[in-house]
């Protein structure tokens, strides 16, 4: 390991951290290596700005955004350790999961110095500005690529939805607000195109789904089958949102809600050891990588590699036996030497 190399980039990601990206408009990226520390060091320096900063005017406010809940705590637990940031009591450190979030206030949860949430609370905030959900903050640290949902609808779907619906004269007026996707999944199987990527975005008569929401209403009033229309009338609303667009592949339509979308603060940092081979990045107008050199030497590494067929019946049918494969070559690494371990 460089570790001059390593030294330059702990100080340049925390002097980001507590002086600012300088670029408003876009994230900055660190693609570092895995296992090299990142997040760790991003709480490190957290703590050292409000110890740093603590006789100042007009301290930051930070917002974290971690993948799991497990993550959130951790975080939390570390900063709970920096004794400057504690002196602001209840408006210090507060972690927000859906195990917790009863307990706080709209006020502690605005007010707090620093807010560590998970990347799913992260996304339900995004079809508006942060502010409305988190209050004023400075900086925003995310932990590793969010994933926005992307709905899918194809045959399979349009098929497990229908077969829900209990009456026929429900099934022709679901028919109806499903037409302009299954006349274009028909063209483009006629075309033979059906391995290509294909733009959607069309107008759906909206008349067809308001027709079909007063038939639920009537036909399901404290039935059973409420929960399952509830989901088909949500799914049917996205597909019809004028905001909604996507790409057909293979038959399916991958729909992404364009209400929903990365929201940003004064300043904003992802840590994301991939970065280098995700496409997302490549937005330039969004995203900048700003540090993405290789500290670890792995010209005397040894790589493996397991075939796997990822397709759903495989998967059920081998997932056992995979997961030994790998615990089977991890325990025969000799020397007890590190392992990097990697799906993709």
């Amino acid at each position: 390991m460089d570790s001059k190399l390593l030294y330059k980039m702990r100080e340049r990601l925390e002097n980001v951290v507590k002086n600012g990206t300088g670029d408003v408009g876009k994230f900055h990226v660190f693609a570092w290596e895995a296992g090299l520390g990142k997040s760790t060091h991003v709480n490190n320096s957290i703590a050292t700005y409000f110890e740093e900063s603590v006789f100042e005017d007009n301290t930051k406010k930070f917002l974290v955004v971690k993948k799991f809940k497990s993550d959130v705590y951790e975080t939390v637990e570390r900063l709970k350790q920096c004794e400057v940031l504690s002196m602001y009591g209840d408006y210090s450190v507060i972690g927000l999961t859906s195990e917790n979030v009863s307990n706080y206030s709209v006020d502690k949860i605005k007010g707090c110095m620093v807010l560590v949430i998970t990347h799913q609370r992260y996304i339900e905030a995004c079809d508006r500005e942060l502010i409305h959900s988190f209050g004023d903050r400075d900086t925003l640290i995310i932990d590793e690529q969010v994933q926005f949902p992307i709905t899918k609808f194809g045959r399979s779907e349009y098929n497990d939805m229908r077969k829900d619906i209990h009456l026929y004269e429900g099934q022709v007026l679901f028919d109806k607000c499903f037409l302009p996707l299954l006349k274009r999944l028909d063209e483009i199987y006629k075309e033979k195109g059906y391995n290509d990527i294909v733009a959607f975005q069309d107008t759906f008569d909206k008349d067809t789904l308001k027709n079909f929401k007063n038939w639920v209403k009537d036909n399901c009033k404290r039935d059973k089958r409420e929960r399952r229309y509830k989901g088909i009338l949500q799914s049917l609303e996205l597909l019809q949102e004028d905001s909604s667009e996507g790409l057909i592949h293979n038959d399916t339509l991958y729909l992404i809600d364009k209400s929903i979308r990365f929201r940003k603060l004064k300043n904003n940092i992802i840590l994301d050891a991939s970065a280098d081979i995700t496409p997302l990045y490549r937005i330039e107008d969004q995203f900048k990588v700003v540090e993405n050199r290789l500290c670890i030497n792995h010209s005397k590494s040894n790589v493996g590699y397991l075939k796997v067929n990822t397709s759903k019946s495989s998967l059920k049918k081998n997932l056992d036996y995979i997961i030994r494969d790998v615990q089977n070559r991890l325990k025969n690494i000799k020397f007890k030497k590190k392992a990097l371990v990697c799906q993709h």
